[in-house]
């Protein structure tokens, strides 16, 4: 009858109604953890790049000591 299947059309609507809204938190938590991705990238970007300057004053550091060194063996 034509009540039945307004019925079965109503419970498919709230059905979608459910399921977008399910999906519209679920989008809205995966932009979230996005955000803090990127955010985290950014301050590991960050913490490489002063790992690598700390590794080129130590160079340089290793670099004038070892022409100490090689001073006092011709003297």
């Amino acid at each position: 009858s034509i009540i039945e299947q307004v019925g079965t059309v109503n419970s498919q609507i709230t059905q979608i109604a459910t399921a977008a809204e399910e999906q519209t938190t679920a989008t809205a938590e995966i932009s979230s953890n996005m955000q803090g991705i990127t955010s985290e990238s950014q301050n590991l970007g960050g913490l490489v790049n002063t790992a690598q300057s700390t590794v080129n004053n130590s160079v340089q550091n290793l670099n004038s000591l070892q022409q100490m060194v090689e001073r006092f063996k011709v003297l």
